[in-house]
C-alpha cells in the first residue's frame, strides 16, 4: 500500500498529500482572516467551514459517476484543490475577501471530487481477502497527512516571523509563504490520483495474465 506505482499505493499517496496540503486552512485560516481582513472570529468559523461544505457538495455531485467520468473526476480533484491553494496564496494575504473565500471553497470541492472514487478503488484493489486490513488505511493516512502538514505550516510560519504580535505586513507574507510552501504537495496528490484512477488494479492484472496464458 506504500508503493505509489500501484492503484492502492496511488490512493494512499493521494490521501496523504491532499490532507498534508489542505490542512493549512483549518490551522491558520481563522487567524489570517481575522487579522488581515477584519472578519469576526465567529464568522471565520463559517468561512473555514466552506471548505468542508464544498467537499460534501462536490462529493454528492460526483457520487454517481462511474467508468471514465469517475476517473476524470478523480484526476481533476487535486488539480482543482491546487488551484484553490494557489488562489489562497494570492488572495488570503491581500484580498479581496470574496476571492479568498472562493479559493477556500475550491480546495474543498477538489477533495470531494476525488475522495470517494479513490476510496472505492482502494477497497476494490485490496480484494475480499485484504479488505479488512485496509479499512483503517484512509483515516490513518489522512490523520498523518494533517499532522505533517500542520507541522510544516507551523515551521514555515515561524520562519516567516509569525510569532508574538507581528505587524499586518508580516502576517500577510506568512500567509503567502505558508500556502505556497504546501502547494507542491497537491502535485504529488495529483500523481497519486492519476495512478489510482488509471492504473491497472490487482484483479485486472490477474485477469490479463490469465488471458495471456
Amino acid at each position: 500500500m506504500f508503493r505509489p506505482n500501484t492503484v492502492l499505493g496511488g490512493g494512499v499517496t493521494f490521501v496523504f498529500f491532499i490532507a498534508f496540503s489542505t490542512s493549512v486552512t483549518v490551522i491558520y485560516g481563522p487567524y489570517f482572516l481575522t487579522t488581515l481582513h477584519g472578519v469576526p472570529p465567529l464568522a471565520t468559523g463559517y468561512v473555514v467551514t466552506a471548505q468542508s461544505i464544498s467537499w460534501t457538495a462536490a462529493a454528492l455531485v460526483v457520487a454517481g459517476f462511474v467508468g471514465m467520468r469517475a476517473r476524470l473526476s478523480t484526476a481533476a480533484g487535486p488539480a482543482v484543490s491546487g488551484a484553490g491553494m494557489l488562489g489562497c496564496a494570492l488572495f488570503v494575504p491581500d484580498g479581496p475577501l470574496t476571492a479568498a473565500i472562493a479559493a477556500i471553497t475550491l480546495i474543498g470541492a477538489g477533495i470531494g471530487m476525488a475522495w470517494s472514487h479513490v476510496a472505492k478503488r482502494i477497497f476494490e484493489d485490496a480484494g475480499e481477502a485484504d479488505r479488512d486490513r485496509v479499512t483503517s488505511v484512509i483515516p490513518t493516512t489522512q490523520a498523518l497527512g494533517i499532522a505533517f502538514g500542520s507541522a510544516t505550516a507551523g515551521l514555515v510560519a515561524d520562519r516567516a516571523g509569525l510569532g508574538g504580535s507581528p505587524p499586518p505586513a508580516v502576517i500577510a507574507e506568512a500567509a503567502r509563504l505558508v500556502y505556497f510552501a504546501l502547494l507542491p504537495a497537491t502535485v504529488l496528490a495529483f500523481a497519486g490520483a492519476l495512478r489510482n484512477a488509471y492504473g491497472r488494479g490487482t484483479t485486472e492484472r490477474l485477469v490479463g495474465s490469465g488471458a495471456a496464458r
